[in-house]
C-alpha cells in the first residue's frame, strides 16, 4: 500500500509518459508470389501507409496462452497484430472488413525485425517465423529499410506475410523510445455492448498515434504529433482508396479516428488527404482520471449517429495512463467566505510531496 501511495504521488509530482517503440510500414506496389522480388523494390508507389508496433524481445509468437512468455492474449499484442484480407496476391488492410489473416513484426535484437505470419485474423494461432523482415542500420531512431532477407539491409526480396504464398515489398522507418498511444481498435459491432461484430466479421487495427514528433533520416518520413488537423493513413487503394484520419481537437480529451473511402477520397501523403463521403467517426474521451468509454458509437460528417456503428479502443499495457491531453480539473469556488484564508498562500512543492511520501513509508 505504501508502495502503491509512493507511485502516485510521484506519478502527479512529475506527471507519465510512455517509452514506445513503432515502425512506419509503407507498402509498395501490389503483392507478388513468394518465388520473385519485385523489379523496382521499394522506388515504385506506395499503396499502404501505416504505423505498427514491433513485438518487443522475449515474447514467443509460436506458443500457446497456458506459457508465461505468450503473447496472442497478452497486453502486448494490442498495437501490433494486423489483420487482412487477401484479395487476388493484394492484401487488404480496409477498415471493418472481413479479414482472414494476419502478421506481426517482430524485435530479434541487434536491429532485426522479422515478420511473423498467422492463417487466421487477429493473431489468434500459433505464428510462424519468417527470414523476412527488416535489417535497420544502424538500430537507431530514423532509419529505414527496404524489406527482404533479414541478412542484408535493403534485400528487396520483399516482406513474407503469409508464410509461403505471399510476399509484398515494404520500406520501414524505425522510432525507438518515442512518446505514442498504441492498441487497437476494433468494430464496427452492432450494439452498444460491443459483443457482435457487424456480419462476424474479425475487424481490428492496430493504432499507434505519436505524441511527439521525430526525425527520421529520410526527412520526408519524419513522423509528427498528433495535431487537430490530424496525420492520415492510407489502408490500401486497390478497388478503391481507404483512408483513416487520427486527431484531436479543441475539447481536451478527445481523440478520433475518421474512417472513409468513396467519392472525394484522396491520400497524398500522411499529413495531407481528403476524406471520402462514406465516413465515419469514432472519438474516445478521456475523463480526469485517464478512464473513457468502453464502446462509442460513430457519427457521421454532419455529427448523426450512425446505426449499428460502435467501436473499441483497447490500449496496450504501457499505454495505459497516457494521453494527447486530459480535461481541466474543475476547482470548487466558495461563494459563502467573505475574507480569504490565511493558508490561501501556502503550497507543497513535487519535491515534498515525493519527501512526505518517503517519511510515511519509513513510519
Amino acid at each position: 500500500m505504501r508502495v502503491l501511495l509512493f507511485s502516485s504521488l510521484v506519478a502527479l509530482a512529475y506527471g507519465y509518459s510512455n517509452n514506445a517503440d513503432y515502425i512506419r510500414l509503407d507498402f509498395h506496389g501490389p503483392g507478388i508470389d513468394a518465388t520473385g522480388n519485385s523489379p523496382a523494390g521499394c522506388a515504385v508507389a506506395v499503396t499502404r501507409s501505416f504505423l505498427v508496433k514491433p513485438v518487443k524481445v522475449g515474447h514467443n509468437l509460436a506458443e500457446t496462452a497456458s506459457k508465461t512468455t505468450q503473447w496472442t492474449y497478452s497486453a502486448d499484442r494490442h498495437g501490433s497484430c494486423i489483420n487482412y484480407l487477401l484479395a487476388t496476391d493484394d492484401p487488404l488492410f480496409t477498415p471493418g472488413g472481413a479479414f482472414a489473416l494476419s502478421f506481426a513484426i517482430v524485435d530479434a535484437g541487434s536491429g532485426i525485425y522479422n515478420s511473423w505470419t498467422f492463417a487466421a485474423a487477429e493473431c489468434s494461432i500459433i505464428g510462424v517465423a519468417q527470414v523476412s523482415g527488416f535489417n535497420f542500420s544502424p538500430n537507431s531512431t530514423g532509419s529505414t529499410d527496404c524489406s527482404g532477407v533479414t541478412g542484408t539491409d535493403n534485400d528487396v526480396g520483399g516482406l513474407v506475410i503469409a508464410h509461403g504464398a505471399q510476399v509484398i515489398e515494404t520500406k520501414g522507418t524505425l522510432f525507438l523510445a518515442s512518446r505514442a498511444i498504441q492498441g487497437q481498435l476494433s468494430g464496427p459491432f452492432t450494439t452498444n455492448t460491443c459483443a457482435l461484430l457487424v456480419a462476424g466479421n474479425a475487424a481490428s487495427l492496430p493504432i499507434t498515434v505519436p505524441l511527439e514528433d521525430k526525425v527520421a533520416t529520410l526527412t520526408a518520413l519524419n513522423e509528427y504529433a498528433v495535431t487537430v488537423t490530424g496525420f492520415c493513413t492510407l489502408m490500401h487503394t486497390a478497388g478503391g482508396v481507404n483512408i483513416m484520419r487520427t486527431k484531436i481537437s479543441a475539447t481536451k480529451g478527445e481523440l478520433s479516428f475518421e474512417i472513409s473511402s468513396g467519392s472525394n477520397v484522396a491520400y497524398t501523403s500522411r499529413a495531407v488527404c481528403t476524406n471520402g463521403d462514406t465516413y465515419s467517426r469514432i472519438t474516445f474521451t478521456a475523463a480526469l482520471n485517464g478512464s473513457f468509454g468502453h464502446c462509442v458509437q460513430a457519427k457521421d460528417a454532419s455529427g448523426v449517429i450512425q446505426a449499428s456503428k460502435f467501436y473499441t479502443f483497447t490500449p496496450d499495457g504501457e499505454s495505459i495512463g497516457d494521453w494527447p491531453s486530459f480535461p481541466d480539473p474543475v476547482c470548487p469556488t466558495c461563494t459563502t467566505c467573505s475574507s480569504a484564508s490565511p493558508a490561501t498562500a501556502l503550497h507543497i512543492s513535487a519535491t515534498m510531496a515525493v519527501i512526505y511520501a518517503l517519511i510515511g513509508m519509513m513510519m
